[in-house]
């Protein structure tokens, strides 16, 4: 003999599992059905930098590699948000709609820099972004005025120099106070205008990736005087400005090297659909093993050094782990 109270309670669980498988199936469908129409709308790629240097380089290169990796007819937009350093484009994007349709490229180390010391918009949280991969790491170049008279760190620490910076809080700023280099922030916006600067006195020194300083290098119009990251392979571009030039460990600072170096990566708003992470993470992987977008970024003085999705989430996570160490000194020096 069944109870009546024992019917109705199986009854009532029969219920509640009709009621999840349906909701299940239905949670199922529309994320099949939201893949399925991706990208149904442009996309716009973000550049939080102006137009003209290494990040735009890259961006406008791969922008119409993506789209023949993407299904339908939805255009990729390069969009250049300057501003605070890059984080006007930034927030921007993370404050951004999480449905494929804007996608960022930037610099790790900068963004893990700016949230540290409290220099983003209320909520953010740079390892809720929802990384696609790493598109390459670069040195960070100081340089200076070809015809300067300032040659090396000691140099620089013998007087006051004005710096050239593309926000008032950078990781340049950073290692110049590990140096004991006493700088003062000049502020201006992109790689071409921070050349300008010092190639009219308005400041002392500057720094940017070597991809982006490259061009300005070659003309000889500026000189490295130190560089942070790892010494570049002999068929990277630009490496030969650097031979004989010390970087961070030479000056006795090699932790600098492995975390003040540019990482760009791409990345989208948090809690993206996994299937369109997935899609633009192969889109990226397989655009960046093209041997035709190999060569045209060989020509563009570009370098590959892919990280797969998981891996650059993880990098993420670990490089904001070591910036808050610093952050003491890093509120300190943007004081």
């Amino acid at each position: 003999m069944v109870l009546p109270g024992t019917r109705l309670a199986a009854l009532a669980s029969v219920l509640l599992l009709t009621v999840a498988c349906g909701q299940g199936e239905s949670d199922t469908s529309a994320a099949a059905d939201e893949c399925a129409d991706f990208p149904s709308e442009d996309i716009d790629f973000v550049v939080p930098y102006g137009a003209g240097g290494g990040f735009d380089a890259w961006a406008r290169l791969l922008a119409p590699y993506l789209e023949d990796r993407l299904a339908g007819d939805a255009a990729v937009r390069v969009v250049n948000i300057e501003g605070g350093g890059s984080m006007r484009g930034v927030n921007q994007v993370y404050s951004g709609p999480p449905d494929g349709t804007t996608i960022l490229i930037s610099d790790v180390s900068s963004m893990a820099l700016n949230q540290i010391i409290g220099r983003t918009e209320e909520g953010f949280d740079m390892r809720e972004m929802t990384f696609l991969g790493r598109l390459t790491t670069d040195p960070h170049v100081f340089y200076v005025a070809a015809e300067s008279a300032i040659g090396n760190v000691d140099d620089l620490a013998e007087a006051p120099v004005n710096f050239a910076v593309e926000g008032a809080e950078t990781t340049e700023v950073i290692a110049l106070a590990e140096f004991g280099v006493e700088a003062t922030p000049v502020l201006h916006e992109g790689t071409s205008d921070s050349v300008l600067a010092v190639r009219r006195g308005d400041a002392d020194l500057a720094a940017n990736s070597l991809s982006s300083v490259l061009g300005y290098l070659e003309a000889g119009q500026v000189k490295p005087i130190f560089y942070i990251g790892e010494e570049p392979a002999s068929d990277v571009p630009g490496s030969e400005f650097l031979e004989g030039v010390p970087n961070a460990a030479d000056e006795g600072e090699p932790e600098l090297d492995k975390i003040l170096q540019y990482a760009r990566a791409v990345s989208a708003p948090p809690n993206i659909p996994e299937c369109i992470k997935t899609t633009f993470a192969d889109a990226f992987e397989d655009v960046l093993a093209d041997p035709e977008f190999q060569a045209k970024a060989r020509e563009a003085d570009l370098v590959i050094d892919h990280a797969p999705a998981d891996e650059i989430q993880q990098q993420v996570a670990d490089s904001f782990d070591v910036f808050t160490e610093y952050k003491a000194l890093f509120e300190e020096a943007v004081s």
